[in-house]
């Protein structure tokens, strides 16, 4: 697999959440035929299954980061011990 199919894989990745999020969003400001959005507790049995999706990427995301920036705290910090 070369680098021009994993960035756009990931381009089209971050393009479905963006969409997910954005009808999630949507679903909760829509007036429905009762005239009335939903409410938090609707909001979440709608939607949650994409939720806990959601939640998992984030955890994730927040993991990678935190290894990163401590990967990169340790060379910069190991750089000027020497």
């Amino acid at each position: 697999m070369n680098r021009a199919s994993v960035g756009a894989q990931a381009l089209l990745c971050v393009g479905v959440l963006a969409l997910l999020v954005g009808l999630m969003y949507y679903s909760l400001v829509y007036p429905y035929p009762n005239g009335k959005p939903l409410d938090l507790i609707d909001f979440i049995e709608l939607w949650w299954r994409e939720l806990l999706i959601l939640g998992g990427i984030a955890v994730f995301l927040v993991v990678a980061l935190v290894s990163w920036l401590v990967g990169l705290i340790r060379r910069v910090l190991g750089g000027w011990r020497e």
